[in-house]
């Protein structure tokens, strides 16, 4: 999984207004983190449901199965 961008980073190189092209870019950089974020943890979660360290529930099941698939 790719790493979560550091928005708060890059806005701090930006001294000038922010363009709205910028603006739009910034938001979906950070929706873009919520995902990768929320992917990271649906797989670490299906691993340990795997191993057998916690439950599998419909949700990860799913998963392993649309993965599975391709």
């Amino acid at each position: 999984m790719p790493e979560v961008f550091d928005v708060i980073a890059m806005r701090k190189e930006i001294t000038d207004d922010l363009p709205p092209p910028t603006v739009v870019l910034f938001q979906e950089l950070e929706r873009f983190n919520k995902l990768i974020e929320k992917i990271s943890d649906s797989i670490v979660n299906l691993i340990r449901a795997l191993a057998g360290e916690i439950g599998m529930s419909a949700d990860l099941d799913e998963l392993s199965q649309s993965l599975f698939n391709g």
